[in-house]
C-alpha cells in the first residue's frame, strides 16, 4: 500500500494532492481543499466494499492470528523526525519573540491507521473462512454425468432422460470439457446459435454420422434441411437451464449462464406450440360410434381420463391397481413411481389427483372392479413399457385416430387434453397454484410461490375441479365386462414384460 502527498503550486494558492495505491485492489487521488475529507471518505468505502466481497488475495496470505501485523506491513512506516525546524517571521512583528508553527498532523498516518483498522477487520473474516482447503472444481463432464445419474435415481421419464442425455451431449461437445465454472453465457449462446440450425432426425441420419454439432449445423445449412421445431429447441435449452440450476443449489457455481435465454423467440404468436381442443374436436374424437369400436381398454379410457384430469399419457398409461385409493373418501389416481417401472417427468409430478365426478359417473369405478377382478396389477395392462415408456404406444395411436375424426392440424395432439383442461380453468376463474397442482407443474420460481403460498390439498384440488366448465360431450356409461377377454390375454403380457424388465435391471447391475 503507498501513500503519497505533494503541494501543487498553481499561482498563490497551493492545493494539496492526496493519492492511495492498494496493490491489486485500487488506487485513490483527490487534489485541491478538502482532499483530506474525501480521500477519508473513499478508505471508508474501499472498507465497506471490502468486507461485502472480501479481497481473497489478503485472506488467502494471512495465517490467523498474524492479521494485525499482516496489515502493518503493507502500511508505510512513520516519518523520521524533522532534522530541522524552519519558522517564518512576520513583517509586521519584527520584534516579537520567534514563534514555531503549530504542529500540523499527517494526514498520511491518519488514513493509514483508519485503513488499517478496517482491512484487519476484513482479513480477519477472510482468514477465517479460508482455513479450510479450496475444493478442487469439479468438470462439467463429470457433473453432467452426475446430474443424468440423479435423474435415474429419481425416476424421471426415459423419454425426458434421452431428451437430457442428448442436450447434454451437444453442450459438451460444443464447449469441450473445462472446470464447470468456466462456463460462460458466450458458451450458451453458441448452443443456441448452433441448435437453431441443427436439422431434424439429425440422428437417424447417415449423411450426419461422426460429424460435430457444429458440422451437422453447417451440412444442413447448406443441404437446405428443415430445422428442428422451436418447441423441440425450447426443450433442450429448458434442460440445459434445470442442469445449471441444480449446479447453483449445490454450490458449484454461483450463477445460472442460461439466465439471460430469450424465451420468448421460442414460442409461437399464440405462446403455445399445441392448441386446446374445440367443442367440435371433442364430438369428434367422443363420438359414441366411434368408441363403440375400441376393442382396448386404454384406447376406450385415456383420452376420457386426460379430457377430464389433465394427466400425462405416460401418467395414464403406467397406472397400476393400487394407484386407484382415497384419500378423504375421494377417489383419486396416486401418480407416484412406488411401483416397478414407474417414472415422471419431474418431482413436481408427484401428487394425488382427484377422479372426476363425470369419470365416476361414465363407471370408471365399474371398470377398475372388471380388472381386479382379472387379476390384473396394472390398470391398464398389455402395453409396451419399453422405450418412451408405455404411454407411447396411445399416443402414436391417437395421432392416427385423430386424423380419422377430421383433425388435421398437427397443433393437436394427445397432450392437447393438458392445454385444453388448463385452458378451461383459467377461463373459469381457477387460481393458477391450483392449475398448476393439478398440472403437476412447479409452483413457479418466486419468494412468495415457493415459500409462503401454500399448495392446495385434495380437497381444495376436487372443489376446484367440479367448478370447471368442461364442454358438453354425449360420452356412454361404461358396461361391466366389456373387456374381459381382453384383460385375461394383457395380463399375462404384462407379466412376461415385467419379467423382462427386471432382467434388464439385473444384467445392469452387473
Amino acid at each position: 500500500m503507498h501513500f503519497e502527498t505533494r503541494h501543487e503550486q498553481f499561482g498563490s494558492n497551493p492545493p494539496l494532492h492526496r493519492s492511495i495505491n492498494i496493490p491489486s485492489l485500487c488506487s485513490l487521488s483527490a487534489t485541491g481543499p478538502g482532499s483530506d475529507q474525501w480521500i477519508d471518505q473513499a478508505v471508508n468505502r474501499v472498507v465497506e466494499l471490502i468486507c461485502k466481497h472480501a479481497y481473497p488475495r489478503l485472506g488467502q496470505s494471512t495465517p490467523s492470528g498474524d492479521v494485525r501485523q499482516t496489515i502493518a506491513d503493507l502500511l508505510p512506516p512513520p516519518p523520521p523526525p524533522p532534522t530541522t525546524t524552519h519558522f517564518e517571521w512576520s513583517s509586521d512583528l519584527v520584534s516579537a519573540p520567534p514563534r514555531p508553527s503549530p504542529p500540523v498532523e499527517d494526514p498520511t498516518q491518519k488514513i493509514a491507521s483508519h485503513v488499517l483498522e478496517g482491512l484487519t477487520a476484513v482479513v480477519e473474516k477472510v482468514a477465517l473462512a479460508q482455513a479450510k482447503p479450496n475444493k478442487p472444481v469439479p468438470m462439467l463432464r463429470t457433473l453432467v454425468r452426475r446430474h443424468l445419474t440423479n435423474l435415474e435415481i429419481g425416476k424421471v421419464s426415459p423419454a425426458s432422460r434421452a431428451t437430457a442425455q442428448a442436450t447434454a451431449k451437444i453442450f459438451v461437445e460444443l464447449t469441450g470439457d473445462k472446470p464447470i465454472d468456466e462456463v460462460s453465457k458466450q458458451d450458451v449462446s453458441q448452443f443456441c446459435q448452433v441448435l437453431a440450425k441443427l436439422p431434424q432426425y439429425a440422428t437417424t441420419k447417415k449423411e450426419f454420422a461422426n460429424l460435430t454439432p457444429k458440422e451437422i449445423a453447417a451440412r444442413a445449412e447448406a443441404n437446405g434441411c428443415k430445422t428442428l421445431e422451436k418447441g423441440t429447441q425450447l426443450k433442450y435449452i429448458k434442460y440445459l437451464s434445470t442442469f445449471f440450476n441444480w449446479c447453483v443449489k449445490s454450490e458449484y457455481i454461483t450463477q445460472d449462464p442460461t439466465c439471460e435465454i430469450p424465451y420468448e423467440r421460442y414460442l409461437s404468436a399464440t405462446g403455445s406450440s399445441k392448441l386446446a381442443f374445440s367443442k367440435a374436436d371433442l364430438d369428434a374424437l367422443f363420438n359414441p360410434e366411434r368408441m363403440d369400436k375400441l376393442t382396448k381398454p386404454h384406447l376406450y379410457w385415456a383420452p376420457q381420463i386426460a379430457l377430464y384430469t389433465g394427466l400425462r399419457v405416460n401418467e395414464i398409461a403406467q397406472l397400476y391397481v393400487d394407484n386407484v385409493e382415497e384419500f378423504g373418501g375421494i377417489p383419486c389416481f396416486t401418480i407416484n413411481t412406488n411401483c416397478d417401472g414407474q417414472h415422471l417427468k419431474s418431482e413436481n409430478a408427484h401428487r394425488p389427483m382427484p377422479i372426476h365426478p363425470r369419470l365416476l359417473e361414465l363407471g370408471f369405478m365399474e371398470y377398475v372392479a372388471d380388472v381386479k377382478a382379472a387379476g390384473c396389477a396394472h390398470l391398464f395392462p398389455g402395453l409396451n413399457w419399453e422405450g418412451s415408456g408405455p404411454g407411447a404406444c396411445i399416443s402414436s395411436w391417437f395421432g392416427r385416430y385423430r386424423k380419422k375424426c377430421g383433425i388435421l392440424t398437427k397443433d393437436k395432439t394427445f397432450h392437447c387434453f393438458r392445454h385444453s383442461l388448463a385452458t378451461w380453468a383459467d377461463r373459469s376463474g381457477i387460481y393458477e397454484t391450483v392449475i398448476t397442482k393439478l398440472l403437476g407443474h412447479s409452483r413457479g420460481t418466486s419468494v412468495a410461490r415457493r415459500h409462503y403460498i401454500q399448495q392446495p390439498d385434495v380437497n381444495e384440488c376436487i372443489e376446484n375441479l367440479g367448478r370447471i366448465q368442461f364442454p358438453e360431450v354425449a360420452l356412454q356409461p361404461y358396461v361391466r365386462g366389456r373387456f374381459d377377454t381382453y384383460l385375461r390375454r394383457a395380463d399375462k403380457m404384462a407379466e412376461r414384460q415385467k419379467l423382462k424388465r427386471e432382467k434388464k435391471r439385473k444384467e445392469k447391475n452387473e
